[in-house]
């Protein structure tokens, strides 16, 4: 499986210059990391290498990969140029670097963040294993939206929510989460914002009915095996089920508070985890 967070500027009038950053804060800005730039400025689309940044912590080591588009006509224009510096923020414990890019018409810029490992099946990232990621990642989620049973009313809204609710499922396990976002605030500036990266068996319920209903059997199917799983293994000292677990299912979720971190708007206090794991709920019995 392939993890890799892919941005792309492009150029479609005129001259564009813009500074791109890319500052990782490893372990919610709790680890320290060492930033080293191997190539500050790049010109050419078809360098030798297209490693030029890498973040390295002491768990996770990652790297910035470019690659530069210099159009249809490589002679005509003035290629690309990408430059790169270290900057130092302050509350960061480790440098992020800022990309500053120069394009004309028909140029663009890739920038394409992997894990820095030396077996990579892809060494260098080249526009043409650009293009085969980008078609291969359409023909998926093409594939699998045809499978919609949906016909009525805003259909393309519709269609968006059913791939939202997808990315929602960890495919390894068939866990579905209730979102995949924590400590945004329910209000600005108040105090109610909670981790909800986790798969509570309601808001789990809902999702599969939506996919049953539209026609996505797999994931609904996937789902089931997990849950069974679950009343196998996870259930408390009093035979109940517990209302949430991770999406590898386990339940202990210890709720922390980071208190470097400002959260949303001044938001505090940002978490991490989930306090509620153990409290008893009925509506994942369907009791009102």
């Amino acid at each position: 499986m392939k993890h890799r967070l892919v941005r792309r500027v492009e150029c479609i009038r005129g001259r564009l210059q813009l500074e791109v950053e890319v500052f990782p804060a490893f372990e919610y800005a709790t680890e320290p990391h060492t930033t080293t730039v191997l190539e500050e400025n790049h010109s050419c689309s078809h360098s030798s290498q297209s490693k030029t940044v890498t973040f390295h912590s002491k768990t996770v080591k990652l790297q910035l990969d470019v690659n530069i588009d210099n159009g249809d006509d490589d002679d005509a224009k003035t290629p690309p140029t990408v430059s790169f510096k270290k900057v130092m923020r302050p509350g960061m414990l480790g440098e992020g670097v800022v990309a500053i890019i120069d394009v004309s018409e028909g140029q663009g810029v890739s920038f394409v963040l992997r894990n820095d490992s030396p077996n990579h099946l892809t060494p260098v990232i080249t526009n043409a294993v650009l293009d085969m990621q980008q078609h291969d990642t359409q023909s998926f989620w093409y594939n699998w939206i045809s499978k919609s049973k949906y016909k009525g009313r805003w259909r393309e809204v519709i269609s968006r929510s059913l791939m939202i609710l997808k990315l929602m499922t960890y495919e390894p396990t068939g866990a579905i989460i209730a979102a995949p976002t924590f400590s945004i605030p329910e209000d600005i500036g108040g105090v109610r914002n909670w981790d909800y990266r986790f798969s509570w068996v309601r808001d789990s319920s809902f999702t599969i009915y939506i996919l049953l209903r539209l026609g996505f059997t797999e994931e609904a199917d996937a789902y089931m095996d997990f849950i069974s799983e679950r009343f196998l293994t996870s259930r408390v000292a009093d035979g109940g089920l517990p209302i949430m677990f991770t999406i590898r299912g386990e339940t202990d979720i210890p709720e922390k508070e980071l208190t470097h971190l400002d959260g949303y708007k001044g938001s505090r206090p940002v978490r991490i985890g989930n306090g509620a794991a153990f409290h008893q709920q009925f509506d994942i019995y369907g009791v009102k």
